[in-house]
């Protein structure tokens, strides 16, 4: 799924983890990627527990827990 809006674009990874069809809004979220081309010019995004673009690792991990995995260059991927 993509949501495009003039030189911003979020696209969201949208996983079934049942073995019957579900519709989008009874799956999870599997990820989130962001492109922009004016970073000062953020959309708003908010995920839940708060995490919002703005949102540092830490602020991450302090909602959702230690991850199974992390990067350790940039950029800082955790996963779940």
């Amino acid at each position: 799924m993509v949501f495009k809006k003039e030189d911003h674009e979020i696209s969201l990874e949208i996983v079934n983890t049942g073995k019957e069809v579900k519709a989008m809004k009874d799956c999870q979220v599997g990820g989130v990627n962001t492109s922009f081309a004016d970073h000062d010019k953020l959309p708003s995004l908010k995920l839940a527990q708060g995490i919002t673009l703005g949102s540092t690792k830490e602020d991450v991990i302090n909602a959702y827990g230690p991850p199974s995995q992390q990067t350790s260059e940039q950029p800082i991927i955790l996963t779940y």
